[in-house]
């Protein structure tokens, strides 16, 4: 199994701050806002296309069923366990 190295923003640990964002949010968000609010937090997105990184994302997570798509580009937490919820509100990205 390969993790990222700490501080880097992709992959497992953009999919985390993304739905964790989501969640505080309670709302759905666009992409953008979702970016936005990730990058405040944790840093830039590396690489040339961030938006596209994010939109892959939220569709890793929308495949697992914590993400739901509610629109083109807008997306809305879906159904994710009690624990998952707290790990991911309460754990550094």
């Amino acid at each position: 199994m390969t993790t990222d190295p700490p501080g880097d923003l992709r992959g497992r640990r953009l999919r985390r701050a993304a739905m964790a964002v989501l969640l505080e949010a309670g709302r759905p968000l666009t992409v953008g806002q979702i970016l936005s609010a990730v990058e405040r937090l944790h840093g830039p997105v590396p690489g040339p296309l961030p938006h596209k990184l994010m939109a892959d994302a939220l569709g890793w997570e929308v495949q697992r069923g914590w993400a739901v798509r509610v629109a083109r580009g807008t997306y809305a937490v879906g159904t994710i366990s009690p624990t998952s919820r707290w790990r991911l509100l309460n754990q550094a990205v």
